[in-house]
């Protein structure tokens, strides 16, 4: 009799290291054993809206979150498809320039550029993702060494109310890309405490690299637009985007929240 636990430490388990998946044959003395791993992995795009020393009234985090067994490329192809039928340029989606018409928006009326606010938002809405967006008023976190304090706390709770989800998976892929030094050392800070058993890996990216970062840029801009109009400070480029703020909660707000994880 073969012993196969003897077996798998010396032959199988040692190519689990190195093999992202493993779906192989394995013949021993009188029989075949079939094996398929397949490994979990998660991608987080985290975004940010203000900077760590300006004055605006809050400052923002928004992470998204997708498990890579749910497809993105029917919705991302579709989002696509749907620019070119609009005779609209594949311009990378990046929230505040489209709403102010300044950066790659610079040329585009507000009717060109409203297309392209329709389009990206039905394209948000349809993937399989979820977010959480973190908000710190500048008035209880007026300067960097507050930020530094009150950012890896609230990012700190939300691992610990979801980590048994979090522990689900294999790998757990962070992108973000390293514009603000804060938002970066308390995202490695946290999450590798957090998952230390499992493979945290920390990738730059941002808005032009991946879509799903200019997803984080938008709902990032969603939660802060949802803050002005619930402080009566919206401006007259939010007005002449999102006309009211009843409108903004039925069109955008109330749509994207169904994604959103406590």
């Amino acid at each position: 009799m073969v012993n196969l636990s003897w077996w798998m430490r010396e032959h199988l388990l040692p190519s689990l290291w190195t093999n992202r998946s493993l779906s192989r044959e394995v013949k021993v003395p009188a029989q075949t054993v079939s094996f398929s791993i397949t490994v979990r992995e998660l991608s987080i795009f985290a975004d940010e809206s203000g900077t760590e020393a300006d004055t605006s009234g809050y400052y923002l985090l928004t992470l998204v979150q997708h498990d890579q067994s749910e497809d993105v490329t029917g919705p991302i192809s579709d989002y696509e498809s749907a620019l070119r039928i609009r005779g609209l340029t594949d311009i990378p989606m990046h929230s505040s320039p489209l709403l102010r018409g300044n950066e790659d928006y610079e040329n585009l009326d507000v009717a060109l550029r409203l297309k392209y606010l329709f389009a990206f938002n039905a394209f948000a809405l349809r993937l399989p993702i979820h977010y959480r967006s973190f908000v710190f008023e500048r008035k209880t976190a007026p300067g960097l060494e507050a930020l530094q304090t009150v950012l890896p706390e609230a990012l700190r709770s939300f691992v610990r109310s979801n980590l048994e989800w979090l522990l689900g998976f294999d790998q757990v892929k962070i992108y973000y890309d390293g514009g603000q030094p804060t938002v970066e050392m308390a995202l490695r800070e946290v999450f590798t405490q957090a998952l230390a058993r499992q493979v945290s890996v920390f990738k730059p990216g941002g808005f032009r690299e991946y879509r799903l970062a200019q997803v984080a840029d938008y709902f990032c801009t969603i939660e802060l637009t949802r803050l002005k109009f619930q402080t009566k400070s919206a401006t007259h480029t939010d007005l002449l985007f999102f006309q009211s703020k009843r409108d903004f909660q039925r069109k955008y707000l109330n749509r994207v929240r169904k994604k959103w994880i406590g």
